[in-house]
């Protein structure tokens, strides 16, 4: 937390949004593999489609906890092996439509490959990366994406859409900035620490950024 408050000093950008959101809010998936379908999930659409989609996977699939949100119970999320049984229509009737096929490509990948994340969670995250590379359909944006989700750094900044417009808006005054060019940017200005400022940088932006007198041109689905 430190270093990041260091980071922030003279840049008042980073400044707002820690002031907005804080320090330790970010979130992180308690399960590699959920993070995985998390991210599969996040393919071309809003988060609260993606919010939506892995609570039915759960539903569907999860096994029922003994907790309760509301009268509402709670189930987990499904294991690879639990996920890997169900058929293409089965997981298109939890609203995932495309992303079936990745999603079956992972859990089958992991379960034949006997994970858990009791033992995964000992790995080191560069151990991790080539894993996860190994499964069809995914690649370094969603195997890094995936990472540091779940272990909170190790893979390389996740650079989609969103983050290049706000890096592009609010650092390079230019909102079209290519990927490449905001990618090199977040590694020589925040380093190890660029997932958790860009965790910062993308929850509630458009609402921060109205207080440096500043826009950008999409809006965050992030919520603090």
């Amino acid at each position: 937390y430190d270093e990041i408050e260091s980071l922030a000093a003279g840049d008042a950008v980073l400044t707002a949004a820690l002031r907005h959101r804080g320090l330790g809010g970010g979130k992180l998936y308690p399960d590699l593999f959920e993070a995985l379908c998390g991210v599969i999930c996040a393919q071309r659409t809003r988060f609260a489609r993606i919010y939506g989609m892995m609570r039915k996977l759960a539903e569907s699939f999860g096994d029922r906890t003994c907790e309760t949100a509301g009268s509402e119970p709670v189930y987990a999320f499904p294991t690879p092996a639990q996920l890997a049984a169900a058929i293409d229509e089965e997981l298109r009737t939890c609203g995932v439509g495309f992303r079936a096929r990745a999603l079956s490509s992972a859990a089958t990948h992991l379960a034949d490959n006997h994970y858990t994340w009791h033992r995964w969670k000992t790995f080191k995250p560069a151990e991790v990366i080539p894993n996860l590379l190994g499964i069809r359909g995914v690649g370094p944006y969603t195997a890094n994406l995936a990472v540091n989700l779940t272990y909170g750094s190790g893979g390389s900044a996740h650079v989609d859409s969103y983050v290049t417009n706000v890096i592009g808006s609010l650092y390079l005054n230019n909102p079209n900035a290519s990927p490449d060019n905001v990618g090199r940017f977040i590694d020589q200005r925040w380093g190890k620490h660029a997932e958790p400022v860009l965790d910062l940088l993308t929850t509630d932006t458009e609402t921060w950024v109205a207080e440096l007198g500043m826009t950008v041109g999409v809006r965050s689905g992030a919520r603090a």
